[in-house]
């Protein structure tokens, strides 16, 4: 399911070029989180073979931080801007 939202947004930024940017930030923000979720998710499998608890432990809090990264770019979005 990633990778179609991934693409969607891909295509959703490249229209915004020369239009009013809608929904600009939580487009971003979800593209940075899914595509930093994938990478985390598909080398698990890998990392738990050959890596300690202490490097998985650093990948999971990677996948919290950009959780929180993607939620801060929803809130800048939300937040009305003054004039």
């Amino acid at each position: 399911m990633s990778l179609p939202l991934m693409i969607y947004t891909t295509f959703h930024l490249y229209n915004l070029l020369n239009e009013k940017k809608y929904f600009y930030y939580i487009n971003i923000g979800l593209l940075l989180y899914l595509f930093g979720s994938t990478v985390v998710f598909l080398s698990y499998r890998l990392l738990s073979l050959i890596a300690t608890k202490e490097i998985i432990n650093i990948t999971w809090s990677l996948n919290i931080y950009m959780y929180v990264i993607y939620q801060l770019f929803i809130l800048k979005e939300l937040i009305p801007k003054k004039i």
